[in-house]
């Protein structure tokens, strides 16, 4: 249920629930949910597990605890060189990749044969960015898909 709540906005659940009770008109102080939230994040909670294997998840997160894309630090150097376009897209609500980190991605591509694109998108009040589709991103991606498409050479062989 925790992990629910990482990519919620602000907010949203209050909003959406407020303190309404489910299924009852007094709170039955007991370990079941009395509250409409409650119900929504067990439900949800439920089929997070149904859904993933613990193992994989366990796997996963280490993973990620693990990579270090610049462990001396020095991201920089990394992409000394690089000649690429680079869009760092971000959300204001986000929790697990605020505008902060984005602007700190940004300065490696801060190189004359690198453009690099950022954007912060403001979902509307109570809205969760992940399900929210950005007019803004949608023509950044748009315009992307474009140039990609105009340079790309493409070889398939069936």
């Amino acid at each position: 249920m925790l992990a629910h709540l990482s990519y919620r906005a602000p907010g949203e659940l209050d909003t959406r629930f407020g303190r309404g009770l489910q299924d009852r008109t007094q709170p039955a102080y007991g370990l079941e949910p009395d509250y409409q939230v409650e119900s929504y994040l067990a439900y949800h909670g439920r089929r997070f597990v149904e859904r993933f294997d613990p193992a994989s998840y366990v796997v996963i997160t280490k993973a990620m605890d693990y990579f270090d894309l610049a462990p001396d630090g020095d991201l920089a150097s990394r992409f000394k060189g690089a000649r690429t376009r680079m869009f760092l897209g971000s959300y204001e609500t986000d929790w697990l990749y605020p505008p902060e980190q984005t602007s700190e991605l940004r300065m490696p591509f801060a190189q004359p044969a690198c453009r690099c694109l950022t954007a912060v998108m403001k979902p509307p009040p109570a809205m969760t960015a992940f399900y929210w589709t950005s007019p803004l991103l949608m023509r950044i991606l748009r315009s992307s898909s474009r140039l990609a498409h105009r340079n790309a050479v493409c070889r398939f062989k069936i």
